[in-house]
């Protein structure tokens, strides 16, 4: 198997470090992934391949897109299905309050564009004085809940049910929390609310209906390689004699051969990768280089 990308289709209730587990054991590689998703959440993951560990910070920072469903009248401390119950409203409640709110439900979601600043929730991987959030939380330890910059491109209410399941559509920037969403929403409507379901659809480039999804987890999976993976990425072809220097972290001169500012490969003449770096005016710096 080549070093490159998995595109994985998380399945609920299973971990994300169950799916890595999973896919190092289908490649006999090393592998990691480029941001989990919770384990009640399904869709989209892309997991690196043996040289691709290499890109993870570079797939961890971009754009996302996910199908969300909230359930309201019912709250949970962690803002989730898998958390303990809050508040809870019975059946006729939730049906008044959807027929009686049904405009502002809606208007709270697509107003979510507005929004540039989040409190993520207690309970989350952010790390603080050395510990996730949730651990701190569960250990009764005080946290500061720090407002983080984020982005919603674009946000819409799906559907409304009377029982009070709402689904939405939600593209983010990276870092954003749609279990967040779900307790701003229930702020704003005066409402309990937790994230009862969400799946991820995209992120970047790569969605789920890329052909070469990896579906069906007993199955190996078909990476996409590393060059494949980047195909508006400059090449630069560097000669046999500059090999070794080049492995040595030396930079070449191009001269007005340089690449435009961004990302590079730097490959040898039989095509093997030996760098990844980024161009910046008349320089450029090693982001990694591959030995």
């Amino acid at each position: 198997m080549i070093d490159g990308l998995v595109l994985a289709d998380k399945p609920t209730e299973m971990g994300s470090a169950a799916l890595v587990t999973r896919l190092k054991k289908a490649s006999g590689m090393r592998a990691g992934h480029t941001g989990t998703l919770d384990r009640f959440a399904s869709g989209l993951m892309i997991l690196l391949l043996g040289r691709a560990t290499a890109f993870s910070d570079f797939f961890l920072k971009l754009d996302k897109t996910y199908e969300a469903t909230f359930q309201l009248g019912c709250s949970t401390n962690t803002l989730d299905p898998h958390g303990e119950i809050v508040e809870q409203w019975d059946a006729n409640r939730i049906e008044r309050s959807v027929a009686d709110n049904a405009a502002q439900i809606e208007k709270s979601i697509a107003d979510r564009v507005l929004q540039t600043e989040q409190i993520p929730p207690e309970y989350s991987a952010i790390k603080q004085q050395g510990m996730r959030l949730s651990d701190r939380t569960r250990l009764g330890l005080r946290s500061e809940l720090r407002p983080r910059t984020v982005r919603f491109f674009e946000a819409r209410c799906l559907s409304v049910s009377a029982s009070g399941e709402v689904k939405a559509f939600f593209s983010v920037s990276s870092g954003t929390y749609i279990r967040s969403v779900a307790r701003d929403i229930g702020e704003e409507l005066g409402v309990p609310v937790h994230l009862s379901a969400l799946r991820r659809l995209s992120v970047g480039a790569y969605s789920l209906a890329h052909p070469l999804v990896w579906n069906n987890l007993d199955e190996a999976p078909v990476p996409i390689g590393l060059l494949a993976a980047f195909p508006d990425w400059p090449r630069r072809i560097v000669a046999e004699a500059d090999r070794a220097r080049v492995r040595n972290g030396a930079r070449l001169p191009f001269g007005t051969d340089r690449p435009p500012d961004g990302n590079f490969f730097l490959l040898d003449e039989q095509g093997e990768l030996l760098a990844w770096a980024e161009q910046a005016g008349f320089t450029y710096t090693y982001k990694k280089v591959f030995t």
